[in-house]
Parts: C-alpha cells; structure tokens; sequence
C-alpha cells in the first residue's frame, strides 16, 4: 500500500487544462449527519481540513451558503494580488 504525501496530494486534485471545471467537497459521519454541535468542522479531522484548505487554494471561486458562514464564524476573504 501506498500512502500520499502532502506534495503528492496536490497533484491528484489539481484541475485539467482543459474546460471549466465544478468541485463540490464535504464530510459527513456514518449515520449521514453533516454537523457535530452545530458545525461541520468539529467532523473533520487533520486529513479533512488538509484537503479543504488544499482545495480552497486550488479553487477560483469559492461558493459557502450563509448558514455556514454564521455559525462555522468565517471572516471576510484575504485576496492575493494575481
């Protein structure tokens, strides 16, 4: 068995070249719950937010309901200069 590295998992979650591509990313428990206590990062373990932060980084756009953004405490968005 083969077990990632953290600079391998970039690679396998990178975009194609080609077209215009759509990533929905959750995590839920055994019994389909998608919150412990309210929130949903309280689920997720350091594999979990390794791959949510990846993915937010890799991402141009990133869509989060309001919902989420209330109780999970999100503050406003950091831009990099492109």
């Amino acid at each position: 068995m083969h077990y990632l590295t953290d600079g391998e998992l970039p690679q396998l979650y990178d975009y194609p070249d080609d077209g215009t591509w759509l990533r929905a990313n959750f995590i839920s428990s055994l019994d389909g719950g998608a919150t412990v206590d309210g929130t949903s990062g309280a689920m997720a373990g350091p594999g979990d937010r390794f791959v949510f932060n990846l993915l937010r980084e890799l991402a141009d756009v990133i869509v989060v309901g309001v919902g989420t953004v209330r109780i999970e405490g999100y503050s406003g968005v950091r831009m990099g200069v492109v």
